[in-house]
């Protein structure tokens, strides 16, 4: 049993040499980040994050994948990206797990954005921002009603 359908097809295929550029570069921008976070300079670890998420990559062929494929792509590629995530910061936030999720997915050649949005229907307790991970309006990070939940502030690139 492989746990899939037998009518479903196989998920565009990575090789080792591309997921562990694309995990390497994930780790670089978590340790940089992480010493700008350090640092205190919230205004250089925000042009960071835009100059990370700008950054010319080949592009993977997505457009001939229905949703529910390209759901399935980005929750299996997901576990990747947080294993180093959560070995470099265990107890990272939101953005920094959305920036990692997104630089990982822009080094594959996804066309991801980071969205980062405001609460709309909860009292704003510590955490009034929300950031999460969208390749072609499908949320790849987070659940999908995430959408409806938050006010679209930003979306980088």
């Amino acid at each position: 049993m492989t746990g899939y359908l037998s009518h479903e097809e196989a998920l565009p295929a990575v090789t080792p040499l591309q997921r562990g550029k694309a995990l390497l570069v994930t780790a670089q921008v978590l340790l940089r980040l992480h010493l700008l976070r350090l640092r205190r300079d919230a205004a250089k670890e925000w042009q960071y994050v835009h100059r990370c998420l700008d950054m010319p990559h080949n592009r993977m062929l997505l457009e001939h994948l229905s949703p529910e494929k390209l759901f399935r792509f980005l929750r299996h590629e997901l576990l990747w990206c947080q294993l180093v995530t959560q070995c470099i910061m265990p107890h990272a936030l939101c953005l920094e797990r959305s920036l990692a999720f997104c630089v990982y997915l822009q080094t594959l050649g996804v066309p991801a954005q980071m969205v980062i949005g405001r609460n709309l229907f909860g009292k704003l307790d510590e955490y009034p921002f929300h950031a999460w991970v969208e390749v072609a309006g499908i949320v790849g990070n987070d659940i999908a009603e995430v959408q409806t939940g938050y006010a679209v502030v930003e979306r980088i690139p």
